[in-house]
This record gives structure tokens, sequence and C-alpha cells, in this order.
């Protein structure tokens, strides 16, 4: 093998270029192309199986996470092909993963900003290394903490590589030790498939292996982020522009926000492909609209001064973007935050200011819950009205669907938030009957900083059991023990009216039997409860859909990708025509009827159907559209605001750079037909199905224990025309 050249990916090199001697670090030695850790107080070469073992307690992992005892020849013994010492370690044939435990060089480490280094080859797969933080030791056979630690740093590409295909990744400049025992446990290398066969069942490729090799650890001085205390609103005075707001106390921003590469050649190409891939690939007419915006955001996040507003602006940059189906790419998991309270966007029409504002409609006993009631309404969180508030946690929160839903969509999740930040919650009661005044009302201060204390001190965090699902829902016409699960369908009759529960239109197994059961035998009043709607299949919206509609109606939807220029009503027709002499899908094209694959249609094609919409994506959009064109029977939509507004498939993008997973999005858009010959350019995408009647849940029927929509549905289904 030759002398290897280290060089920098730039924008528009296909070719590596020699390192230029300015941007050379000390540990590669760019005449005898090899990586020399001498230098670095903690290091580590791959030349034996428990090489590890001198940092720390270390294990080699299978493909279920279990330890394992590789063989040999996971370490490759020839030092013309390491990059370092006279070998490397080889991952993803006997050994899929390893954790590297840090405690035996932890006494080094500790009060320190660090950078770690690992120089990776791929050879037909990869890896991804994190650095995992945790307040205790990573323990054997755990793979709740391993996959979900309390914080994790990605490594990730510096833009240094070798002509023979070595490539260098670094967490970049980080805090060893953050507030009390949170801390660098150890560094979590895997091979990519793992993670893709634990969450999604397939590995990306059956073969191939990734060789790793010269790990080095770098003292860079004192900490960085003071441990201060600290709230999302005084996190940039408390916490300074490497820190961020976590559980009440400042700690490294890198723990608590998406990774990107530190170097900043690196990190702009790679958010100017996020912004180019936008632009390509959305099909919704709305979105494409946004795609320019979301090209100069994301040079905006390149440029940020600080990394919670770059996460601020990334985050907020996918939401606008309006596709209901578009998630950004993941670098890392992210360790769960317990909920144990349920907000909702209500009429406080007992507070002496009335208006909208986030009510408790469901509690989980806890120390974060402790003197709260169901009706309590929040007026300020950390001293600011909910609304502004939430306004600035756009890095903590995600609502990608028609903007006209995001404050009612987002508040469940402003008590995950709150959490994850320590926040002080301030709400209202009235002591007595009707309406609030100086007499009665009493105020409730939820401190969560004491939740947080806890989480701190090491000790158990008592933030609710974790499995408080809000659903949108104060009450449910249907119960069971699996009733927010996402392939559940019930029912239940009451005088005359059938009323039916669903979370989704997921179209197989367990789900069409319970929506088939629901279906049958239907009575001419219908309400139908999907008030968390996770969307589906076409089938399982025709299934729903179905009964309700008459026998002499065929209405179909149009599937179609983003045309430039946009496509005419004649090139739609030969597109449809191309469809229908047999070519499924013409140039992306496609169109579908939305009735009749499963199930009887019209059996109930007169009934007066109630909709009682929520959280509603993707089938759950086309559910409600579908219903509003029937032409017999009547169909009268209850919520607060439009669905999501997602109409077409979902797709998952391929990962760029060095991500967990490279996100979501949708590539076509959808036009509604009477009939399959029915001709219109009318795209849907982005503008979610609207309430004929704007109905939210009411504080004086929260505290008498009536669900506000439920009531409404009722009362007009019963309503004698």
């Amino acid at each position: 093998m030759g002398v290897n050249k280290a060089g920098r990916i730039g924008a528009a090199a296909v070719a590596l270029l020699c390192l230029a001697a300015g941007s050379a670090r000390a540990d590669f030695n760019a005449t005898t192309g090899r990586v020399e850790l001498g230098r670095y107080p903690v290091s580590l070469s791959f030349d034996t199986l428990d090489g590890p073992q001198a940092l720390g307690r270390s294990l080699y992992l299978e493909r279920d996470l279990s330890p394992v005892t590789p063989s040999a020849a996971t370490i490759l013994r020839d030092p013309t092909q390491a990059i370092e010492g006279q070998g490397a370690l080889r991952l993803g044939q006997d050994a899929w993963g390893l954790v590297i435990g840090l405690d035996r060089v932890a006494f080094q480490l500790e009060g320190s900003s660090v950078r770690m280094t690992l120089w990776v080859r791929p050879m037909g797969t990869t890896v991804m290394a994190d650095l995992i933080f945790e307040r205790q030791e990573v323990g054997e056979g755990d793979p709740e903490t391993l996959f979900y630690p309390a914080g994790e740093v990605r490594f990730l590409p510096t833009g240094r590589a070798t002509d023979d295909g070595w490539r260098e990744l670094s967490t970049g400049v980080v805090d060893f030790s953050q507030m009390g025992p949170l801390e660098a446990r150890a560094i979590r290398i895997m091979d990519v498939r793992l993670p893709e066969l634990l969450f999604f069942g397939t590995p990306g490729n059956n073969d191939g292996e990734a060789w790793l090799d010269g790990l080095s650890i770098e003292l860079l001085g004192a900490q960085r982020v003071p441990p201060n205390a600290c709230t999302l609103v005084d996190e940039a005075q408390q916490c300074g522009p490497q820190g961020a707001c976590l559980m009440g106390r400042c700690v490294d921003a890198k723990l608590v926000v998406e990774g990107r590469p530190e170097d900043a050649e690196v990190r702009r190409i790679y958010l100017d492909r996020l912004g180019f891939r936008a632009g390509l690939l959305a099909g919704g007419r709305y979105t494409q609209a946004q795609a320019e915006a979301f090209r100069q955001r994301m040079s905006d996040v390149a440029n940020a001064p600080s990394q919670v507003q770059a996460e601020a602006i990334y985050r907020r940059a996918f939401d606008d973007l309006g596709d209901g189906h578009v998630s950004a790419p993941l670098i890392r998991i992210g360790a769960p935050t317990p909920v144990s309270a349920c907000l909702y966007m209500a009429e406080a029409d007992l507070m002496p200011q009335g208006g909208l504002l986030p009510m408790v409609l469901e509690l989980e006993p806890s120390l974060a819950t402790e003197g709260l009631e169901i009706g309590d309404v929040l007026v300020a969180v950390d001293g600011l009205a909910p609304e502004v508030w939430l306004a600035r946690a756009d890095r903590l929160l995600s609502y990608t669907g028609d903007p006209r839903g995001r404050t009612f969509i987002l508040t469940p999740e402003l008590w995950r938030a709150a959490m994850r930040t320590g926040a002080r919650l301030t709400f209202q009661r009235c002591r007595g009957p009707g309406r609030c005044d100086s007499n009665n009302l009493q105020t409730v201060q939820v401190d969560l900083a004491r939740v947080g204390a806890a989480f701190w001190a090491g000790q158990p965090v008592d933030g609710g059991s974790g499995d408080l699902f809000c659903d949108y829902r104060f009450q449910r016409p249907v119960e069971g023990p699996n009733v927010r699960e996402t392939d559940f369908v019930g029912f239940s009759d009451s005088a005359g009216i059938r009323s039916i529960l669903l979370n989704g239109v997921d179209g197989f197994g367990a789900w069409q039997v319970g929506a088939q059961a629901s279906l049958r035998n239907l009575p001419p009043k219908v309400l139908l409860d999907q008030r968390t709607g996770f969307g589906g299949t076409f089938d399982g919206v025709s299934t729903m859909l179905s009964p309700f509609i008459s026998v002499v109606q065929d209405p179909w939807v149009n599937i179609a990708p983003q045309f430039v220029p946009e496509a005419s009503l004649g090139e739609m027709g030969q597109l449809l025509a191309c469809q229908e002499n047999g070519g499924f899908y013409c140039a992306n094209f496609f169109a579908l009827p939305l009735v009749g694959s499963s199930g009887p249609v019209g059996a109930r094609a007169e009934a007066k159907v109630a909709v009682l919409d929520g959280f509603d994506v993707s089938g759950n959009d086309f559910l409600p559209k579908a219903l509003k064109m029937r032409t017999q029977g009547q169909t009268r939509i209850f919520g607060a605001v439009p669905t999501f507004g997602a109409f077409g498939p979902i797709y998952v993008f391929p990962r760029i750079m060095d991500e967990f997973y490279g996100g979501t999005g949708q590539l076509h858009d959808t036009t509604f037909l009477v009939s399959p010959d029915a001709q219109t350019l009318d795209f849907n995408t982005g503008y979610g199905v609207e309430p004929d009647e704007v109905v939210l849940q009411r504080q004086s029927d929260a505290v008498r224990g009536v669900d506000t929509l439920i009531a409404a549905a009722r009362a007009w289904l019963e309503a004698t025309p």
C-alpha cells in the first residue's frame, strides 16, 4: 500500500486533496500517512481485543445487544492496512458493537473540556460512535441505557480523510463532567446495521464490516459551561453560548441538541444538502413554496452564534415546511422525558380573564403533579404567558402540519418541554361554584426544578411512570386496556348512537378486526372519535369510509409528484390514461379509489356522521376529507383546528453523513375527485380539513366531568332536522 494522504472534503471536491500544512494536527504524520497518538494523555490502539479495557470496563455486542466474545480474527493484524499501531478492529462480523467504559481514566478527564477522535474505514458498512453521558456506570446487558442515555454526543466527520478510505470522526470540544454525577461514562460504537435491525427489523445490507483505529482523547482546558441554575428563559445568560438548560441546570449544549459537525465547512456542506433535498423532493405545493426559506434557514443554522439558537432555527425550519409527513433527520434518539399531566388548549370560561389557555385534563400522581387538579388552568411558565414561553421553546417542540393548528397541537408537549428544562408553572383554579373572582381564585405553583434536583443528586426522578400518553381527549366514548394504542378500534352504543374510537387507519390485523366489528349493523347516527389519528393505509381509509358512501358515488384521488412547470389538466389526464393502460406508476403519478377495497359500500350512506378531530395526520386527514365529499347523508366535523393536511404517502429518506436515520417527507400532493374522470389541479397538502364547528373543552364542563366535544357532537346527532 502506498503512503496515505489525509485531505479535507470540500464542497465541490470529488477526489481528496493533500492536507494543507496549516490544517495539520500533530496526530497525523503526512510523511508516513499514519496517525501517531504519543502526544495524547489518553488514547487507544486497536491492536488487541482486550485493548479497550485500558480505558475502562468494556464489552463487545452481538446483533441483539447481548455481550459476545469475538474471535481473534476481529482484530485485523496488518500494519500496512491500519492507520495507527499494528492493527485495527473489525466490526460487523463476529461483533456488531463495542462499549468502551471510561472508568479507569475518568480521574484524568473530570472537570475538563475534551475532544475525542476516532478513525473509521467503511468496508461495506460503517459505524455510529457516541460519547455516552450517564449518572452511573453503563451496565452490562442494559440496552435501555445504551440507547436512551441521559445525554450523548455523536462522533461526526471532521472533513479529514485518507485516499485509501480512512475518515476521521470527532465529538468536537465537549465538557467531560456536567452537574452532579452526570459525566461521560462510555464510548458506544455500533455498526449502523445494528439500530436498523433493532428498530426497523432489517439491515440496510447483509454483508460488510467497518474498521476502527486510532482513538484519542485530548484535554483542552477547564470545563466550558458553568453548572448554574437556569430556566429556558435565562439559559443564554446563565449557561453561555456553549450551554443549554437541562432539568434546571446548565450543561454542555451538545448533550441536549442534535449534533452537527463542529468543522464549519463540513457543517455548511451538510446543511446545504438538507436544503437542496427539501426543494428537490418536496411533493406538496405548499411545501415547495417554503423551500427557499428553508434553504436560507439552513444557512442561518450554519452561522448561528450558539448551539441552542442553531437548534431552534433548525427545528422551526422543518416545522414551517408545512409537510405533516416531514421529520428532521435524527443524529440520536435522546432520553425519554416522563409526562404525568396532560394539558390541552381549552376555554377558561370560569377564569376572570377567560380566553383560551392550557388546562389540566388528565393527571398521574407524581412529585411533578403534586397539588394539581383536573380543570386547573396554566397562566404562566417561568413568569411568561404560556404562548410566549411556547414560542421560545422551538428547540424542544415540533409540529409540522397546517400552521393554523400549531399552538393547539403543541400544548400537550409543553409539559414535556417544561420538565426537560425545569420550569416553574403557575396554575389557577376556582374554589366554589360559578366563575372565579378575587374571593375564590386559588393559585398553585409547580416547580419542576424540584424534580430536576433529584436527577442531579443521582436519585430516581419522580416525574410519573412515563406511560401517560396524552391523546387529545378528556373522556373517551369507548374504554379498554388498549384504548390508546395505534391499532385500537372499538365502539359503544348509547341512545341510538354508535360511537367509534380509532387512533389511526392501520388497515391490518387487529385494527381490521376491530374496524369491521365497529361498522357492523350500524345505526343511522354515528360519532367517529379520531382525536388522535396517526394515519395508516389507503385500505384503512377505505374500510372506515365505504359504509357511508353511496353506491352511486365513486370518489378517487390523484397522487401526483411535483412538476416543473406544473402539470396541466390535459397532462394529468394523460398520466391517468397511462396508469389505466397498465403502467401503475407513470412518472411517479398514480390514482386510487377511496372506497371499495374492503367492506360493503353504502351500507349506511344516509347516516348522520359526527367526526371529532384533534391530532389527525395522513390517513386521518384523508378520512374526514372524504367524508365531507358525501352526496348522501350528513357529515359534521367538530374540533379546535384543521387537521395536519398531509395528503400523500410518507417516505423515509436515506441517511446523510452520520445520521441515525435520514428523516421523512412527502414526495406527492393530492387532488380529490368526485369520480375517476373528473379533473382538478386543486392540491390539498398543507391545508388541513377545517372543523365545521369550532369546539374546545370548556373548563366549566371539565370540573363537572363532561367532555365538551362529545356533548356537542351528540347534541347535533340527536337534533331533529
